[in-house]
Protein backbone atom coordinates (compact mmCIF):
# COMPACT_ATOMS: atom_id res chain seq x y z
CA UNK A 1 0.00 0.00 0.00
CA UNK A 2 1.33 3.67 -0.85
CA UNK A 3 0.89 6.23 1.54
CA UNK A 4 1.12 10.23 1.58
CA UNK A 5 3.94 11.52 3.10
CA UNK A 6 1.83 13.07 5.98
CA UNK A 7 0.10 9.38 6.87
CA UNK A 8 4.05 8.09 6.30
CA UNK A 9 4.71 10.43 9.12
CA UNK A 10 1.98 9.64 11.33
CA UNK A 11 2.85 5.56 11.08
CA UNK A 12 6.32 6.58 12.58
CA UNK A 13 4.17 7.59 16.08
CA UNK A 14 3.86 4.30 16.75
CA UNK A 15 7.18 2.63 16.22
CA UNK A 16 10.28 2.40 18.39
CA UNK A 17 12.27 5.34 17.08
CA UNK A 18 11.41 8.98 17.95
CA UNK A 19 9.60 10.74 15.30
CA UNK A 20 11.71 13.85 14.01
CA UNK A 21 9.62 17.02 14.88
CA UNK A 22 7.61 18.07 11.88
CA UNK A 23 6.75 21.62 10.35
CA UNK A 24 3.07 21.46 9.16
CA UNK A 25 0.06 23.57 8.46
CA UNK A 26 -3.10 24.52 10.22
CA UNK A 27 -4.87 21.89 9.14
CA UNK A 28 -2.64 19.47 8.49
CA UNK A 29 -1.47 19.50 12.24
CA UNK A 30 -5.41 19.03 13.24
CA UNK A 31 -5.53 16.65 10.94
CA UNK A 32 -2.62 14.67 12.30
CA UNK A 33 -4.21 15.06 16.13
CA UNK A 34 -7.59 13.81 15.19
CA UNK A 35 -5.81 10.67 13.76
CA UNK A 36 -3.67 10.35 16.75
CA UNK A 37 -6.80 10.62 19.06
CA UNK A 38 -9.64 9.30 17.00
CA UNK A 39 -11.75 12.33 17.53
CA UNK A 40 -12.76 14.97 15.60
CA UNK A 41 -9.96 18.00 15.90
CA UNK A 42 -12.29 21.34 14.51
CA UNK A 43 -9.69 24.36 15.99
CA UNK A 44 -6.44 24.19 18.58
CA UNK A 45 -8.73 26.35 20.65
CA UNK A 46 -11.45 23.94 20.86
CA UNK A 47 -8.40 21.38 21.81
CA UNK A 48 -7.19 23.92 24.54
CA UNK A 49 -10.26 23.43 26.56
CA UNK A 50 -10.10 19.68 26.47
CA UNK A 51 -8.52 17.78 28.59
CA UNK A 52 -6.05 14.80 27.35
CA UNK A 53 -2.83 13.84 29.39
CA UNK A 54 -1.00 13.08 26.09
CA UNK A 55 -1.73 16.68 24.25
CA UNK A 56 0.54 19.80 25.28
CA UNK A 57 -0.82 23.00 23.12
CA UNK A 58 1.39 26.44 23.19
CA UNK A 59 -0.22 29.40 21.66
CA UNK A 60 0.08 33.07 21.21
CA UNK A 61 -2.17 34.96 23.71
CA UNK A 62 -4.84 36.76 22.40
CA UNK A 63 -3.24 40.50 23.19
CA UNK A 64 -0.15 39.58 21.33
CA UNK A 65 1.00 39.25 17.96
CA UNK A 66 3.91 37.43 18.85
CA UNK A 67 4.55 33.61 19.78
CA UNK A 68 6.19 34.39 23.44
CA UNK A 69 9.12 33.17 24.93
CA UNK A 70 7.29 31.85 27.97
CA UNK A 71 5.12 29.78 26.57
CA UNK A 72 8.46 27.96 24.58
CA UNK A 73 10.09 27.92 28.23
CA UNK A 74 6.97 25.93 29.13
CA UNK A 75 7.46 23.76 26.38
CA UNK A 76 10.98 23.31 27.28
CA UNK A 77 9.92 22.21 30.78
CA UNK A 78 6.72 19.90 29.66
CA UNK A 79 9.37 17.86 27.57
CA UNK A 80 11.27 17.03 30.78
CA UNK A 81 8.36 15.49 32.55
CA UNK A 82 6.45 11.91 32.10
CA UNK A 83 3.62 10.03 34.08
CA UNK A 84 2.75 7.47 32.09
CA UNK A 85 4.22 5.24 30.05
CA UNK A 86 2.90 6.53 26.42
CA UNK A 87 3.77 9.24 23.41
CA UNK A 88 3.18 12.85 24.50
CA UNK A 89 2.53 15.44 21.45
CA UNK A 90 3.42 18.81 21.34
CA UNK A 91 2.24 21.25 19.27
CA UNK A 92 3.33 24.91 19.23
CA UNK A 93 0.77 26.69 16.93
CA UNK A 94 2.03 30.12 14.63
CA UNK A 95 5.31 29.11 16.00
CA UNK A 96 6.80 31.09 13.19
CA UNK A 97 5.66 34.84 14.66
CA UNK A 98 8.11 34.25 17.28
CA UNK A 99 11.03 36.06 18.61
CA UNK A 100 15.01 35.21 17.00
CA UNK A 101 15.46 34.45 21.33
CA UNK A 102 12.38 32.21 21.26
CA UNK A 103 13.45 30.38 18.05
CA UNK A 104 16.86 29.93 19.37
CA UNK A 105 15.54 28.73 22.62
CA UNK A 106 13.75 25.75 21.05
CA UNK A 107 16.80 23.70 19.29
CA UNK A 108 18.10 21.99 22.19
CA UNK A 109 14.66 19.94 22.19
CA UNK A 110 14.77 19.91 18.10
CA UNK A 111 18.03 18.44 18.24
CA UNK A 112 17.60 15.78 21.46
CA UNK A 113 14.50 14.77 21.26
CA UNK A 114 13.19 12.75 24.17
CA UNK A 115 12.33 9.54 23.35
CA UNK A 116 8.16 9.82 24.63
CA UNK A 117 8.14 13.07 22.54
CA UNK A 118 6.34 13.93 19.32
CA UNK A 119 7.06 17.53 18.31
CA UNK A 120 4.58 19.68 15.49
CA UNK A 121 5.50 23.28 14.55
CA UNK A 122 2.59 24.78 13.00
CA UNK A 123 3.31 27.69 10.67
CA UNK A 124 1.71 29.88 8.61
CA UNK A 125 4.75 31.17 7.32
CA UNK A 126 7.55 28.47 6.79
CA UNK A 127 10.36 30.89 5.48
CA UNK A 128 9.85 32.65 8.65
CA UNK A 129 11.71 29.78 10.99
CA UNK A 130 15.20 30.02 11.23
CA UNK A 131 17.23 27.50 9.09
CA UNK A 132 18.63 25.91 12.09
CA UNK A 133 15.20 24.80 13.09
CA UNK A 134 14.46 23.74 9.57
CA UNK A 135 17.60 21.26 9.53
CA UNK A 136 16.62 20.08 12.85
CA UNK A 137 13.04 19.09 11.52
CA UNK A 138 11.06 17.17 8.51
CA UNK A 139 9.56 19.73 6.50
CA UNK A 140 5.72 18.06 5.74
CA UNK A 141 4.30 21.78 5.06
CA UNK A 142 5.82 21.86 1.85
CA UNK A 143 5.72 18.38 1.00
CA UNK A 144 1.99 18.13 1.40
CA UNK A 145 1.68 20.75 -0.71
CA UNK A 146 4.13 20.74 -3.73
CA UNK A 147 3.86 18.16 -6.68
CA UNK A 148 7.21 16.52 -7.80
CA UNK A 149 9.60 18.64 -10.15
CA UNK A 150 9.71 17.76 -13.79
CA UNK A 151 12.89 16.88 -13.38
CA UNK A 152 12.96 14.69 -10.82
CA UNK A 153 9.96 12.43 -12.12
CA UNK A 154 11.95 12.73 -15.24
CA UNK A 155 15.23 11.20 -13.36
CA UNK A 156 13.05 8.58 -11.23
CA UNK A 157 10.85 7.44 -14.48
CA UNK A 158 14.47 6.99 -16.48
CA UNK A 159 16.15 5.23 -13.65
CA UNK A 160 13.02 2.61 -13.58
CA UNK A 161 13.17 2.28 -17.36
CA UNK A 162 16.63 0.72 -16.85
CA UNK A 163 18.25 4.06 -17.33
CA UNK A 164 20.12 5.63 -14.57
CA UNK A 165 23.09 7.56 -15.78
CA UNK A 166 20.61 10.82 -14.76
CA UNK A 167 19.97 9.75 -11.66
CA UNK A 168 23.48 8.71 -10.55
CA UNK A 169 24.68 11.53 -11.78
CA UNK A 170 22.61 13.76 -10.10
CA UNK A 171 23.59 11.71 -6.89
CA UNK A 172 27.25 11.88 -7.39
CA UNK A 173 26.88 15.71 -7.31
CA UNK A 174 23.96 16.49 -4.91
CA UNK A 175 23.45 17.60 -1.32
CA UNK A 176 19.97 16.79 -1.04
CA UNK A 177 17.74 18.25 1.96
CA UNK A 178 15.97 15.72 3.83
CA UNK A 179 12.61 17.02 2.22
CA UNK A 180 14.36 16.21 -1.15
CA UNK A 181 15.18 13.26 -0.33
CA UNK A 182 11.41 12.32 0.76
CA UNK A 183 10.47 13.70 -2.49
CA UNK A 184 12.46 11.97 -4.59
CA UNK A 185 11.93 8.28 -2.51
CA UNK A 186 7.87 8.91 -2.97
CA UNK A 187 7.96 9.39 -6.11
CA UNK A 188 10.07 6.14 -6.53
CA UNK A 189 7.41 4.54 -4.61
CA UNK A 190 4.91 5.05 -7.27
CA UNK A 191 7.51 3.22 -10.18
CA UNK A 192 8.71 0.86 -8.34
CA UNK A 193 8.38 -2.65 -9.54
CA UNK A 194 8.20 -4.67 -6.90
CA UNK A 195 6.56 -5.77 -2.96
CA UNK A 196 10.59 -5.82 -2.09
CA UNK A 197 11.40 -2.73 -3.97
CA UNK A 198 8.32 -1.00 -2.12
CA UNK A 199 9.72 -2.48 0.96
CA UNK A 200 12.79 -0.98 1.00
CA UNK A 201 11.61 2.30 0.30
CA UNK A 202 9.51 2.59 2.80
CA UNK A 203 12.36 1.17 5.62
CA UNK A 204 14.46 3.96 4.08
CA UNK A 205 11.79 6.21 4.16
CA UNK A 206 10.81 5.96 8.12
CA UNK A 207 14.86 6.51 8.87
CA UNK A 208 14.45 10.39 7.35
CA UNK A 209 11.60 10.68 9.29
CA UNK A 210 12.66 9.05 12.50
CA UNK A 211 17.04 9.92 12.67
CA UNK A 212 19.53 12.18 11.60
CA UNK A 213 20.82 9.59 8.86
CA UNK A 214 22.04 11.40 5.51
CA UNK A 215 19.80 12.38 3.30
CA UNK A 216 22.53 11.43 1.15
CA UNK A 217 23.52 8.40 2.03
CA UNK A 218 19.34 7.37 2.17
CA UNK A 219 19.32 7.89 -1.35
CA UNK A 220 22.88 6.11 -2.13
CA UNK A 221 21.75 2.98 -0.38
CA UNK A 222 18.29 2.83 -2.12
CA UNK A 223 19.56 3.94 -5.94
CA UNK A 224 23.05 3.03 -5.63
CA UNK A 225 23.45 -0.70 -4.31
Amino acid sequence: MLWTTLERYYRTWTGELTPTPAVVSYHDGLSLIEAWSGKTADSYDKLMGEYREWLFLYQTPEDKVEFPISEVRRFITDTSKRSYSGRYLYVLVWVDTASLEAMNALLKVLEDTPEHAIILLVVDNREALLETIHSRTIDLFSQVQLPPSRESTWMIESYYRRKPDTLIEYLHGAKPTREQAVSLLSLALSHAETTEQIDAIEKWLMYLFTTNESPRNVLDFVFLR
